[in-house]
């Protein structure tokens, strides 16, 4: 595992893939996390097509990404679902989480509720 820096904030990024013991190569250095969100109200959930370019490009699913080193799974799970879709991370109550431990890697997916109806505002990394 190499650790970077990210420029923008001086601190060390989780972007990277890191390889297993069978070879097997799973994305963000430090773990990952992610947010399935659930408008109770709507009864929707917020769900994003991943850019062709990024990793499981073209398929939906649950917002998300790599873990940085300086945070916890929850902010890096409310990071990423903000980055990626616009979803501000103070309007999502979290009600419960599920990890998937490997033993060298991780991920994490958190459970949140909103009880607003946003419109997503898309980054480079969601197609849709």
């Amino acid at each position: 595992m190499s650790t970077s820096i990210d420029s923008t904030t001086q601190k060390p990024s989780g972007d990277g893939w890191l390889e297993g013991p069978a070879g097997e190569m799973r994305w963000g250095l430090y773990g990952a996390a992610g947010a399935f969100i659930f408008n109770p109200t709507t009864q929707r959930v917020l769900l994003q097509e991943r850019a062709l370019w990024t990793a499981q490009g073209g398929t939906w699913g649950i917002p998300g990404g790599a873990i940085n080193g300086d945070e916890t799974a929850l902010a890096g799970a409310l990071r990423e679902t903000e980055e990626e879709t616009g979803l501000p991370a103070h309007l999502v109550r979290v009600h419960a989480e599920y990890k998937v431990d490997l033993g060298w890697w991780s991920y994490t997916t958190f459970i949140g509720f909103v009880d607003e109806e946003l419109t997503p505002v898309l980054d480079e990394e969601s197609a849709a």
